[in-house]
């Protein structure tokens, strides 16, 4: 099959969850023997060199004029969001493409660019992943803490708007208005496509509830060969791991040294380490850095930071969808400790596969239970890493999916 992946942001390198599994969803296609084909709205940040794509194309530039354009017209229609994404001299060019490309399926990688395939007249799928309208809602509550509520979304604003969106009295009509317009564009725009994807069972009862009835799921993907287990000696080092310009995230470690990090001190007798890795990290969380607390930032690859720590920490107080950073530092064997925000959508048991606490006194006394019981965390180690490998496995998956595309290629329902 000859397959077109749109996605608004260049999938490498994959810096949040989103860009792993779509990393990870086309590479299994291509090893199948499926024609793979990316258009990017926006341009990689490093130099890609793995040969997944037939052919990868990057959309045209938007000028400030046009951004401005775009942003004024469409909050009258349209989510702001969307707005900024949308570019029709952009749109024209895509469907240019699709049509010298003639692809047996569009896949569409995020809300953001659901309008780029309405009048195509193939079979489409969408990717919402984690609805946006739901992840918006449940920031509401954190908002006075949250720096930037809208993410990588406002990268496209130009520099002074940008900071207007920042502003505490803007951020919170904005926040509002766009809970308001995604919800209902969700709805309107999945009339559109074949099938629209989320991350977990619990957004697809969302969506239900919106009147959204094409369902499928995609959840975070598992690739064995990335993954491999190499075991080695383990030092006293705790890890955290996120994407900084996703709330949730900064939230979690401000969370964590603010009042789970005084306890640990007070109750562990022996030394630790704290490792806040991530891209994007702030200039005022690369502050906070002392003898305990170490924010690395970002990093190229992962693994080696997780391969030697002994546990791994999600404290989150919101979001939304199954957090591909729990499932990665699972796949590695690192027992995680989390909150019952960070289980959403997987089906594990406390004190077996992790540990659940939402209580910062019970969350360090899990903690230090794993930096010294070596038994226990094999154990954690081994269990987590099977239900990882059972539920998420990547080649499965794909497989999965591949049946799907073929029934609809040929109008059969799967």
């Amino acid at each position: 099959m000859r397959i077109i992946f749109l996605c608004n942001q260049f999938p490498y390198p994959p810096f949040s969850g989103m860009r792993r599994k779509i990393l990870t969803f086309t590479k299994y296609l291509k090893k199948n023997n499926n024609k793979i084909y990316l258009f990017s709205l926006t341009p990689p940040q490093r130099e890609f060199k793995e040969e997944i794509f037939e052919e990868i194309v990057i959309a045209k530039k938007v000028n400030f004029i046009e951004k401005f354009k775009f942003l004024i017209k469409g909050p009258f229609k349209k989510p702001i969001q969307i707005s900024i994404y949308n570019n029709s001299k952009n749109i024209k060019f895509f469907k240019k493409y699709v049509k010298s490309i003639k692809p047996d399926i569009i896949f569409i990688d995020y809300i953001r660019s659901g309008d780029y395939a309405l009048s195509l007249n193939l079979p489409k799928i969408i990717n919402y992943d984690d609805p946006q309208s739901l992840k918006y809602k449940r920031m509401e509550e954190f908002l006075n803490e949250i720096e930037n509520p809208f993410g990588e979304g406002i990268d496209f604003l130009p520099k002074l708007l940008k900071k207007v969106f920042l502003f505490k009295i803007f951020k919170k009509i904005i926040l509002k208005y766009e809970i308001y317009t995604l919800k209902r564009y969700e709805r309107e725009i999945s009339k559109y496509y074949d099938l629209v994807l989320t991350n977990s069972k619990e957004d697809a009862l969302y969506l239900k509830k919106n009147k959204i009835k094409n369902i499928g799921f995609f959840p975070p993907l598992i690739d064995r060969e990335f993954y491999n287990f190499d075991p080695q000696n383990k030092k006293d080092i705790i890890t955290f791991i996120g994407k900084m310009d996703y709330p949730p995230n900064p939230h979690a470690v401000l969370y964590f040294i603010k009042e789970i990090l005084p306890e640990l001190e007070k109750n562990y007798k022996g030394k630790f380490e704290f490792y806040v890795i991530g891209s994007k990290t702030p200039e005022w969380m690369f502050k906070l850095s002392n003898e305990k607390i170490k924010i690395v930032g970002e990093v190229e690859d992962i693994r080696p930071y997780l391969a030697e720590s002994k546990v791994f920490v999600a404290p989150l107080k919101f979001g939304t969808g199954i957090k591909v950073k729990i499932l990665e530092a699972m796949a590695l064997g690192v027992p995680v400790v989390t909150t019952s925000v960070g289980i959403q959508g997987m089906n594990v048991k406390n004190g077996v596969h992790l540990f659940v606490e939402d209580e910062a006194k019970e969350f360090a006394k899990k903690v230090i239970i794993l930096l010294k019981d070596e038994n226990l965390r094999n154990e954690i180690s081994k269990n987590a890493r099977d239900y990882v490998f059972k539920n998420f496995d990547a080649e499965n998956y794909v497989k999965r999916m591949e049946r799907y595309f073929k029934n609809l290629c040929q109008n059969k329902i799967f």
